[in-house]
């Protein structure tokens, strides 16, 4: 697993994996980005399962050739920044899926810091183990960890 300052919507090749919320709402942060530059990412969301129910569960979206971006329903609902929104569960639960996803097309993964900052979990104590983990799980699958500069 690697860090770099990176902006996630220049990526050309791999799997881009965000958290969503289950709430049908993409109207801030990575997702707006995400979405921003590529509409057919949010047209996909609004067509899937939203509620409870889609909890860890990761819908793929195919932009182009080889990249491919991840909705990893990573939290059920979103709010303002003073409370953990994210599941832990749900962010490995849906995460396994992405990389494995990565893996079967022999492609690299890249995540923002997955429910931090808006979804209030915390990177180094929350999420990053899970990160590591999948990692080591998934050997092959270059893991890089975008940071906003």
């Amino acid at each position: 697993m690697k860090y770099e300052t990176k902006d996630i919507t220049t990526v050309k090749r791999g799997v881009i994996a965000q958290g969503v919320n289950c709430q049908k709402a993409m109207g801030a942060g990575v997702a707006l980005a995400l979405m921003t530059k590529w509409p057919r990412i949010r047209e996909c969301y609004m067509a899937n399962l939203g509620g409870r129910e889609a909890l860890g569960s990761t819908h793929v979206i195919c932009i182009d050739n080889d990249l491919y971006v991840a909705n990893c329903y990573t939290q059920e609902f979103y709010g303002p920044g003073d409370r953990k929104y994210a599941s832990v569960e749900a962010i490995e639960q849906s995460l396994d899926f992405a990389f494995s996803h990565a893996k079967f097309y022999n492609l690299p993964i890249y995540l923002p810091q997955i429910g931090c900052g808006l979804a209030g979990l915390d990177w180094e104590l929350d999420v990053e183990p899970i990160i590591n983990g999948l990692d080591k799980h998934y050997e092959t699958v270059d893991t890089t960890i975008c940071v906003w500069s």
